[in-house]
């Protein structure tokens, strides 16, 4: 694995930009580099990632799958009273080298179960 140079891993345009600043990043898979993404996440009041799903990538299924793992490493401080951010679905754009970060979606809700 390879440092990757963040392109963007802001949260532009979404709610979480103040209460949600990531803690200092981890090494990315090599999968991810030159790719970008846009996931959904649930961040516990503790800080940790506690769901992910990608909604749009430029990756395979081996990149969206290494991406899922490296936002699960991410952590946040532990909220505040009263941070509604929390335990709701958030978009969070992934951007790994000269990738270009896809728009945010209008909402981030969980893909429907199969029936």
């Amino acid at each position: 694995m390879k440092h990757a140079l963040i392109g963007l891993l802001a949260l532009a345009g979404s709610s979480l930009a103040a209460p949600l600043a990531a803690a200092p990043l981890v090494p990315v898979p090599a999968s991810l580099n030159d790719k970008a993404g846009v996931v959904c996440i649930k961040v516990s009041p503790k800080g940790t990632v506690s769901d992910v799903f990608v909604v749009q990538s430029t990756g395979d299924g081996t990149a969206d799958a290494d991406m899922i793992d490296w936002v699960r490493t991410l952590s946040w401080p532990v909220a505040k009273p009263g941070d509604t951010t929390r335990k709701t679905w958030q978009p969070l754009p992934v951007a790994m080298g000269k990738a270009a970060v896809p728009e945010l979606p209008e909402s981030c809700a969980p893909p429907r179960a199969a029936r």
